[in-house]
């Protein structure tokens, strides 16, 4: 069921930039062929995240965030981002260091295919594994809200993901080596430009 569930909740991230489509629990249930119970839960649980609202004897829709102003996404995300990897650098374990070093390399497989729609679900991918690895349920609340919403509007091109791999490589060798002062540094590189703290 977590496969379908996921498969149903990436359906409808993909409808975030068009906030007036309507989705029903009927034409969902059908495209995945489920119980409309059973879509009709997850939709209710999207609605309790802030994803979607509610329209009576209508369906659903997803939240309009497309306004939300870009300075206060990134410095949310930088504080946010910022506290689960001060925590994360004492709480990591061997098990996250390698899920992120195995994320590096997919990245720089899709940016070698220039598959850059891949390479942002796997650059998302990683800065949620950095979050994770912090067991601060509060931060990963709060990333995943975001990363469901205002991140998933964004997007790469060649350029943008040469960059980004190169700093999360240098996020990541800092980070394994337990060095917060340098894992910092480029975590406000990365995220923290043009952010006023």
């Amino acid at each position: 069921m977590d496969d379908i569930r996921k498969n149903v909740q990436e359906h409808i991230y993909s409808q975030l930039s068009k906030p007036d489509v309507i989705l029903s629990e009927r034409e969902i249930a059908q495209k995945f062929d489920l119980k409309r119970g059973n879509v009709r839960e997850i939709l209710l649980s999207m609605e309790g995240e802030g994803i979607l609202e509610r329209l009576p004897q209508r369906g659903y829709r997803c939240i309009n965030y497309q306004d939300t102003d870009q300075q206060a996404v990134w410095t949310i995300r930088y504080a946010t981002e910022h506290e689960a990897v001060r925590r994360a650098i004492e709480a990591a374990d061997r098990e996250d260091l390698v899920r992120l070093a195995l994320l590096l390399e997919e990245m720089e497989q899709h940016l070698k295919e220039h598959d850059y729609n891949k390479f942002a679900m796997v650059d998302m991918e990683f800065h949620t594994a950095l979050v994770a690895a912090s067991r601060d349920n509060f931060l990963i609340r709060v990333f995943a809200f975001m990363s469901a919403t205002v991140f998933r509007l964004n997007r790469n091109d060649e350029t943008k993901a040469t960059e980004a791999l190169k700093s999360h490589r240098e996020i990541y060798e800092h980070f394994k080596n337990r060095d917060w002062p340098e894992t910092e540094k480029a975590l406000r590189f990365h995220l923290g430009r043009g952010v006023s703290l």
